[in-house]
């Protein structure tokens, strides 16, 4: 199985481990340890800090947790892409997590000096590939991570890389810090003010724009000189103008 080797390639202290695999009724099954926290979309929607004071934020969050959590994730991920880690991760194999999303980071509780806090781990390689940096692959029809998803899986003759996972892990930090922030409002109103700005109208001429949740938008660039008729269209892709404004 594809997810088995995986999830063998990469060991590291904030990759979720796989304990086991079988068969039971014709259905195949993974056995990971239990992530009693949820996923950090879980944590993020429970956890309001914004409509909280300070004197009744939850004992495990502070702004030095949040850096040791983003740091460790990002590790995490390097080693996963082959790369030294410096936390005592190993990798036999570079290859691309693929869909990293606030569902495939999940939280464990522990207990550290007689308080309860959360520890953050990688997890869901079922979309992972192998990939050497001499070449490239190319997107998948269907998107691996959807609200992540970078430029290149949408325009044409474009391939993936390390950057797609980057990318993805840029966004997911982007939501990390806007829940700190903001709280849990400031998150779906983030996600909400993505979700109405849509491409150029003319990026396809036979269909309207849609709305969509992205951190991009795509438009036709056009040179001194163009012409419908006579220059081939480029689809190239931007920022969306909520993006720039929340990482101002």
């Amino acid at each position: 199985m594809d997810e088995i080797a995986a999830n063998q390639r990469t060991t590291h202290p904030r990759i979720t481990p796989l304990l086991s695999a079988f068969t039971h009724r014709n259905r195949f099954y993974l056995l990971f340890p239990w992530a009693d926290g949820g996923s950090l979309f879980d944590l993020w929607e429970n956890h309001d800090l914004y409509h909280d004071s300070t004197e009744h934020y939850p004992p495990w969050y502070s702004v030095q947790w949040m850096i040791d959590q983003c740091y460790y994730i990002a590790d995490a991920l390097a080693t996963v892409h082959g790369y030294d880690s410096r936390e005592g991760g190993r990798s036999s194999e570079a290859q691309l997590h693929l869909d990293i999303k606030p569902e495939n980071v999940v939280c464990f509780r522990k207990s550290q000096g007689g308080k309860v806090s959360y520890e953050l781990k990688l997890t869901d390689f079922g979309l992972s590939k192998p990939f050497d940096r001499s070449s490239s692959i190319r997107p998948r029809q269907k998107a691996e991570t959807k609200t992540y998803r970078p430029p290149e899986r949408d325009l044409k003759g474009s391939t993936v890389d390390e950057p797609f996972d980057i990318w993805c892990l840029g966004c997911l930090f982007l939501d990390f810090i806007t829940w700190a922030i903001e709280g849990w409002g400031g998150v779906e109103s983030f996600r909400e003010s993505r979700l109405l700005e849509t491409d150029e109208i003319d990026v396809d001429p036979e269909f309207p724009p849609v709305l969509e949740d992205t951190f991009f938008k795509k438009r036709v660039q056009r040179g001194a000189w163009w012409w419908p008729r006579s220059v081939p269209r480029t689809i190239v892709a931007d920022l969306k103008p909520s993006v720039i404004s929340v990482s101002a």
